[in-house]
């Protein structure tokens, strides 16, 4: 039974509309009207104010309201995430299991397809960041766990039937032909914390990558003679790019640079967040590290 959604503003991805009803027919929006518009035999629901807006979907998320799926991968955890994040507006995400030992991955996939088949919601699927990177690119994640790829792990990756799958590697740590085999699977390849040169990392993109996680960081930068990573992925049109645009992460002129140069449909903003965001307490332990919300930076 269609109904209507009146009594806020409504923001339609482009322009903020006052005077407007979103008219919702099952699981989808099916129109956005002005009031007069409404059909007298239709349900509305008045929302009282507020600004009425498409929710956020965050590809990137390790956790929130002080859970961390890496520390508890169980499906309990991944709810506690997505109720925290949903607040703040996130109506759909991939939880992120980063570089960890090998049962933590297995474990990871197992909560995320329990989550999903408990219907809880926003789950969309799993990133899975590392454990194939460069250790020359680590950032935060833990050497020690940092290894190559097998087939092993690309049946395991493809296999995980937990939604979408997303999964950063560095391009000049794995072969084509497994980034061939994980696209071919439907795996969502995303190129990330590596040093790889430009060549490395189009030929990855020729292979089936279709993405680059949190670009301008954890990646080989740009120079007039050699494109890196960040180069090659703002020079391709067609390939997704993950940015933290928290003021911290990348420059505003930095970022400016990216949306002059990229199609906007390819642009994702993420938050890569950790148990200290939606919520969360000022500090927690990352693989025995303490790590500490200090000035709004960890």
């Amino acid at each position: 039974m269609a109904f209507a959604l009146t009594g806020a503003r409504v923001f339609d991805g482009d322009a903020i509309h006052a005077g407007m009803a979103v008219v919702i027919d099952g699981p989808r929006i099916v129109d956005i009207i002005t009031i007069d518009k409404i059909a007298g035999s239709m349900a509305r629901r008045n929302l009282d104010g507020g600004l009425l807006a498409p929710g956020f979907i965050d590809v990137q998320v390790n956790g929130g309201g002080g859970a961390l799926l890496n520390d508890d991968p169980t499906a309990e955890c991944v709810r506690r995430i997505a109720e925290s994040h949903r607040k703040f507006g996130t109506t759909g995400m991939l939880p992120t299991v980063i570089t960890d030992r090998p049962e933590v991955l297995t474990r990871a996939i197992a909560a995320v397809k329990a989550a999903r088949a408990e219907h809880v919601p926003g789950i969309m699927g799993i990133h899975i960041e590392g454990p194939f990177l460069d250790p020359a690119r680590r950032g935060a994640h833990e050497a020690r766990y940092i290894r190559e790829m097998t087939e092993e792990d690309v049946a395991q990756i493809a296999g995980a039937d937990c939604g979408i799958i997303m999964l950063t590697l560095a391009p000049n740590r794995v072969p084509a032909a497994l980034v061939k085999a994980l696209a071919e699977k439907g795996v969502i390849v995303s190129l990330g914390h590596s040093e790889a040169s430009g060549a490395d990392a189009t030929k990855a993109l020729g292979a089936g990558a279709r993405a680059f996680t949190h670009v301008y960081n954890a990646m080989s930068q740009m120079s007039g003679r050699e494109p890196g990573m960040v180069g090659t992925a703002l020079a391709d049109l067609e390939s997704f790019c993950g940015f933290i645009a928290d003021g911290y992460h990348v420059h505003d002129t930095a970022l400016r640079v990216a949306f002059a140069t990229k199609p906007l449909s390819r642009i994702m903003l993420v938050t890569d967040a950790m148990p200290t965001a939606a919520g969360g307490p000022d500090h927690f332990e990352l693989q025995g590290r303490s790590v500490k919300r200090v000035g709004g930076k960890l």
